[in-house]
C-alpha cells in the first residue's frame, strides 16, 4: 500500500454469472455471437437476493476506517459499485498511485482491481453494497434501507470517473519535479536566490566523464 493508514481490509469479488455451460459459451463467441445479458451478478462466489434475508456479509464499527478491495473477477461485463450513502476515496489502482477523490460508485471494468477506504461514519444500523451486499455496524440497530440510490446510465460517466484517477507526470530518475516554495523570481529579486537555486551549475559543454553525473535537487 502506498499509505501509512493502518485499517482492516475486506476482500469484494464482483463477477457476472451465467447458467450456460463454459461449452455453450464457447459455441457462441466461435460463432461471432455476443454472451448477452448474464443471469446474474456473483459477489464472493454467492448469490444474494437483496431481500433483507441475506447473511451479513461485512461488518464495521462505527467511526473505524475500512479497506475494501474490490475486484471484477467476471467475463464480460462491467460493475458499478457503490456503497449505501457512504461515499468511497479510491486509493490505488491495479497496484498504482491514483489521486485521493472521493466517489460515490465507481465502474469496475473486468479484470480490475480498485482499493478504497469506506469510513463508518453513518447511523449504525444495516446497510447494502452493490444493492444486494449487507454491511452491518456492530451493535447497529435496524435493516438496511430499500431506497437506492440511481444507477449511472451511458459510457460517458464512466469516462468521466478514469478521467479524475490521476494526472500527467513527468519524472528525472523517478522524481517528479516540486516548485520550490519561494519562486525563482522572487528570490532573486530579494537577494536570496542563494538559498533557493545554484547558478552554474551546467556547463556549455557535457562533461567528458559520463559515468557519474550529479543531479542536483532544489526542493
Amino acid at each position: 500500500m502506498f499509505f501509512t493508514l493502518q485499517v482492516i481490509e475486506f476482500n469484494v469479488l464482483v463477477g457476472d454469472w451465467y447458467t450456460k455451460s463454459h461449452t455453450t459459451l464457447k459455441k457462441l463467441l466461435d460463432s461471432g455471437r455476443s454472451l448477452g445479458r448474464p443471469n446474474g451478478v456473483l459477489i464472493n462466489g454467492k448469490n444474494v437476493k437483496g431481500n433483507g434475508k441475506d447473511e451479513v456479509v461485512y461488518t464495521m464499527k462505527a467511526g473505524k476506517t475500512y479497506k475494501y478491495r474490490l475486484c471484477n473477477v467476471g467475463i464480460k461485463n462491467s460493475i458499478n459499485v457503490k456503497f449505501q450513502t457512504h461515499p468511497m476515496k479510491l486509493v490505488e489502482m491495479e497496484g498504482s498511485h491514483t489521486i485521493q477523490n472521493n466517489y460515490d460508485s465507481l465502474d469496475i471494468h473486468v479484470g480490475q482491481c480498485f482499493i478504497v477506504l469506506v469510513t463508518a461514519n453513518k447511523e449504525p444500523k444495516d446497510y447494502y453494497l452493490i444493492g444486494k451486499v449487507v454491511i452491518r455496524y456492530k451493535n447497529g440497530k435496524g435493516p438496511a434501507s430499500p431506497e437506492l440510490p440511481e444507477a449511472l446510465v451511458g459510457w460517458a460517466c464512466s469516462l468521466n470517473h478514469f478521467s479524475t484517477f490521476r494526472k500527467l507526470r513527468y519524472a528525472l530518475n523517478g522524481v517528479s519535479h516540486v516548485d520550490p516554495e519561494t519562486p525563482l523570481k522572487l528570490a532573486e529579486y530579494y537577494g536570496v536566490g542563494d538559498k533557493v537555486f545554484k547558478y552554474i551549475l551546467m556547463s556549455d559543454e557535457p562533461p567528458s566523464n559520463l559515468k557519474n553525473l550529479n543531479i542536483k535537487d532544489h526542493k
